[in-house]
């Protein structure tokens, strides 16, 4: 078994301003002459980008190019003020005993997000670690769980991904997945719910019991 971890609000907690990073980003690329008007800005960034890249690689790669020189600079700031999620050590040295591989996959940037495992304490249990800087399309698009799960060598039927929000959710499910939702984090129950995790669980310990009697 495999298990693929999201970072922010499931492993650990840094209160970034994610609103005013997605702000200037719309602001940015409507200058540049994307139709940003037409675009809900309330969808989660890797849709944004996807809808508006307009199944062109060339733009998702300039779109994401652009999302990351923008949301570094609040990325490293909330990363350098990471907690660690109650339960998160205990539970990644569980998996390490049990020889269970583990991975990151996550939409932040390379730099915030070791930034934040090594403030954690929990890098020394991560085997593999896909950011954004490693893919063209980011959650919800199943691109980084596949990379993981390759690099681990790891079936993806074989593999279990926990995340806090629906982006999580739908990556996982489209990828061929468990999807495991963590309650508490970016997304209510009540979204996480509308798309259909296969479980549902209140924090980290739970998941060492599903793993359990998986």
């Amino acid at each position: 078994m495999t298990i693929l971890f999201d970072l922010d609000g499931t492993l650990v907690e840094y209160k970034i301003k994610g609103d005013e990073a997605k702000k200037e980003f719309l602001y940015y690329i409507s200058d540049i002459g994307y139709p940003v008007k037409e675009i809900d800005p309330n969808l989660p960034l890797g849709l944004i980008i996807k809808l508006l890249s307009k199944n062109s690689e060339e733009r998702a790669k300039e779109l994401l190019k652009t999302a990351n020189h923008i949301y570094k600079k609040y990325e490293i700031e909330a990363a350098r003020l990471t907690k660690t999620k109650e339960f998160a050590v205990e539970t990644l040295m569980t998996l390490k005993d049990k020889k269970i591989n583990v991975g990151v996959t996550t939409n932040n940037s390379k730099e915030a997000v070791m930034l934040s495992l090594k403030k954690s304490k929990l890098l020394e249990y991560i085997d593999v670690i896909v950011t954004r800087d490693d893919v063209v399309e980011i959650k919800p698009s199943p691109e980084m769980l596949i990379k993981a799960a390759c690099l681990l060598k790891a079936p993806l039927n074989m593999c279990m991904h926990v995340g806090d929000s629906y982006v999580d959710v739908m990556a996982a499910r489209s990828s061929g997945m468990m999807a495991v939702a963590v309650v508490g984090g970016v997304s209510p129950i009540d979204t996480l719910n509308k798309y259909q995790p296969h479980f549902v669980i209140n924090d980290l310990r739970e998941l060492l019991t599903l793993v359990n009697d998986y």
